[in-house]
């Protein structure tokens, strides 16, 4: 599962399909740690709502369409949308799942 997962998100970032990456949007970001112990995934779409710019890091926060709101320690476009993936950490439980992955699609 987590081969076929790479592969698609490796997939995502190279292809010209209707949710191929923004040629302007900022790369696809993963993240490798939580790929390599993740067993059960789920993937959204997202809307950058904002960045903060700290001395040590950069923070992007989005929402999903189901309304929660997300941040990720990374900066994003935030005139792109986004394909999202989670892991949900085996739980239904959305307030335990941790990102993945963040593939810049057209909207």
């Amino acid at each position: 599962m987590k081969t076929a997962l790479s592969l698609i998100l490796a997939a995502l970032t190279t292809t010209a399909t209707a949710a191929a990456p923004v040629a302007n949007a900022t790369e696809t970001k993963i993240n490798p740690v939580a790929l390599e112990y993740a067993t059960e995934y789920r993937t959204t779409t997202a809307e950058v709502t904002g960045i903060a710019w700290y001395p040590t890091h950069t923070t992007s926060n989005f929402v999903t369409p189901d309304g929660n709101e997300w941040a990720v320690c990374d900066e994003l476009n935030p005139e792109s949308s986004y394909l999202v993936v989670f892991d949900t950490m085996g739980t239904a439980d959305l307030t335990d799942d941790e990102v993945i992955g963040m593939v810049p699609i057209q909207k």
